[in-house]
């Protein structure tokens, strides 16, 4: 998925889908699964957290069942976030090829088409991390300066 709001659409707990964060050294896209759109905090979080700056980000609901079904290798592998609970929620898009970026970008432009995008302002940015330092999930030495200074 690519990092914004989207009208909610009800789907089964199992259905799964990817939130996409660019990853462009190892020829992949880096992703973040949730189980529901309900779980897009929870990506957010992974994301932000292991950031370098703290900006508004547009989130895109991406559906694994239709990247599998394009045949896009999508890899199980540790996440790079602080927050130890999320890091098993990583999925790498591998081994892109101009082809297969080109799927993940049509999708990605259906995505948007069907409003499954959502924005997060700098506002609710801190709202996520300041919850999860107060739930003891992530501690605000693990937080780059720039993002530690303006919780």
């Amino acid at each position: 998925m690519v990092p914004g709001g989207f009208s909610p659409e009800r789907r089964p707990l199992s259905r799964r889908d990817y939130q996409l964060s660019e990853n462009y050294a190892k020829h992949s896209l880096s992703v973040w699964e949730v189980i529901s759109e309900t779980d897009i905090d929870e990506a957010v979080l992974a994301i932000v957290s292991g950031g370098d700056h703290l900006e508004a980000i547009d989130v895109v609901l991406m559906s694994s069942d239709y990247l599998t079904e394009k045949g896009i290798n999508c890899v199980r592998t540790n996440g790079s976030t602080p927050v130890g609970d999320l890091v098993e929620k990583h999925i790498d898009l591998s081994n892109l090829t101009y082809k297969s970026l080109g799927i993940v970008a049509y999708h990605i432009v259906d995505k948007i088409n069907d409003q499954k995008v959502k924005r997060y302002t700098i506002r609710q940015l801190k709202e996520i991390l300041n919850q999860a330092i107060s739930q003891n999930r992530l501690t605000p030495d693990k937080l780059k300066d720039s993002i530690r200074e303006k919780l």
